[in-house]
């Protein structure tokens, strides 16, 4: 007859404390790595989209945009330009993006609730992205386009699931905001401490080392 020998509960209890332990060590690391993965993963994708429709618009107009916007403070035409490109769950002509197409409240990387979204004219794609259309006011040959990577949904952090994207009269015209600035801007724009605005962490994700630290 053999005797089958059982784990006792403070044998099952001990291993159940140890797992709680392991899991409470790794799991926050864990989730960084997730939330890392999303938002540059949601960057590139973003951008690019943004890269192929700006050749598509280039190659029909003998592969220049010069001309192709109007003048300074006009986002309407900047909106005209580029939605007929996009497959869209919704429009926002002339109106705000902050509650409509987009999160009413954005915060940078150190939580200052200062972080806006210019454009008036916006859409929101089939794929959850929300994208507005800037002109800036000035003598400037360029344009950018606000992409949050996840429409409303949180963080709604500059330099998370928000970007600025630059789209320049040139031949090669979409690049992440900033990204000309000199070294050491790009590292205080977007700190791997997140203690920062936020501004340049698109140029970060493209070159792969976003949050190398953390």
């Amino acid at each position: 007859m053999y005797s089958h020998k059982a784990f006792t509960v403070s044998e099952v209890l001990l291993t159940l404390a140890i797992i709680g332990v392991i899991a409470a060590l790794t799991l926050p690391s864990l989730l960084k790595s997730y939330e890392k993965n999303t938002w540059t993963t949601g960057y590139k994708a973003g951008i690019n989209i943004i890269s192929q429709i700006t050749k598509t618009i280039m190659s029909e107009n003998n592969n220049t945009l010069v001309g192709k916007w109007g003048a300074g403070g006009d986002d309407q035409s900047v909106y005209d330009l580029y939605s007929p490109y996009f497959k869209t769950v919704r429009t926002c002509e002339n109106i705000n993006p902050k509650g409509s197409c987009f999160n009413s409240v954005y915060t940078l990387m150190d939580n200052a609730i200062n972080a806006a979204v210019n454009g008036v004219y916006s859409v929101i794609l089939t794929n959850g992205m929300s994208l507005s259309f800037y002109n800036p006011v000035g003598p400037v040959d360029y344009i950018l386009i606000y992409l949050d990577i996840n429409g409303a949904k949180s963080p709604n952090v500059l330099g998370k699931d928000l970007h600025i994207i630059k789209v320049s009269i040139n031949s090669d015209p979409v690049k992440p905001y900033l990204v000309d600035v000199a070294e050491n801007a790009i590292l205080i724009g977007c700190p791997s401490d997140l203690m920062s605005a936020g501004t340049t962490c698109g140029v970060r994700i493209m070159r792969n080392d976003y949050g190398e630290d953390y």
